[in-house]
């Protein structure tokens, strides 16, 4: 009965198989480990959110249709929507005063 190798990080091949020389997995660095799925986990929330402003910006659109309405100014917030319906929001003062 053949025994199973041992890889670096405690898990056997399975058949008993060896890695061919210089193919072998690339030994874990935790740093990186860790700072790339901070990455993917902060990449998910971008998603997240770069849905929720694109489906704000539908609404908004939706809204200036009903309105019947392709410009809209008022204090600092300008909406101006286009005949391909796609919308510009310029917003001069950034202090997210809703």
């Amino acid at each position: 009965m053949a025994k199973n190798k041992i890889l670096k990080g405690g898990e056997p091949l399975p058949g008993g198989q060896e890695h061919i020389p210089g193919l072998e997995p690339m030994p874990k660095n935790e740093k990186i480990h860790r700072l790339a799925k901070r990455c993917k986990a902060a990449s998910k929330e971008w998603s997240k959110a770069a849905q929720g402003h694109k489906d704000l910006k539908e609404q908004l659109t939706e809204a200036m249709i009903e309105a019947g309405l392709d410009h809209y100014e008022y204090g600092d917030v300008t909406v101006h929507l286009d005949t391909s319906r796609k919308l510009k929001v310029k917003i001069t003062n950034d202090d997210n005063e809703e």
